[in-house]
């Protein structure tokens, strides 16, 4: 099971190139990509190189970064840039394209909303209210949560509680349990 993890702070070399950030999320076809450059260069005679990388998927990988780069609204230049450049929303957004790139099975996001402008908190809203993955979300955006969340879970008193709803009907749910209590 493949996990995809946005944390509330990406924690990142300020001098990584954000396209090599990126490639982390495939490492292994990262390795055949470095192959492949360095044949390509000359540096190498390794002549299955390119052939091995499009075997695994390099090239389909290359269209899918662009796609979902394209997605989240940033223009084919930053892809250069380091990653100190760029302001804490535009990591925020290169965490999420990273962990899609990542074709998980579930995804985990602390605090998702954190520094995203408009459109890229709509796109966020509207791709996990149509998501098929399961995901998990821990956040203090409630509108986030009401038009993005199926079951909430609260832990109180040690214990795990599940409510299915979203986090307005949460709220009323538990309210109507403590009343008598």
């Amino acid at each position: 099971m493949t996990l995809g993890y946005l944390p509330q702070k990406i924690v990142y070399n300020p001098d990584t190139v954000v396209e090599d950030y990126l490639w982390q999320a495939r490492p292994c076809l990262s390795a055949f990509r470095r192959r492949t450059r360095r044949y390509l260069d000359g540096e190498t005679e390794d002549h299955s190189a390119p052939g091995e990388y499009a075997e695994a998927g390099g090239y389909r990988f290359e269209i899918e970064l662009e796609q979902t780069m394209g997605r989240f609204g940033f223009q084919s230049g930053i892809i250069r840039s380091s990653l100190g450049t760029v302001s804490s929303g535009e990591r925020t957004k290169l965490g999420l394209v990273r962990i899609l790139l990542t074709s998980p099975d579930i995804l985990l996001m602390d605090e998702p909303t954190n520094h995203l402008d408009l459109d890229t908190l709509q796109w966020l809203e509207d791709y996990l209210a149509q998501c098929l993955l399961p995901f998990i979300v821990v956040s203090h955006d409630r509108r986030f949560l009401d038009r993005c969340c199926n079951t909430i879970w609260e832990l109180d008193g040690g214990g795990l509680h599940e409510y299915r709803g979203n986090y307005t009907w949460y709220l009323n749910a538990r309210d109507q349990e403590r009343k008598p209590q």
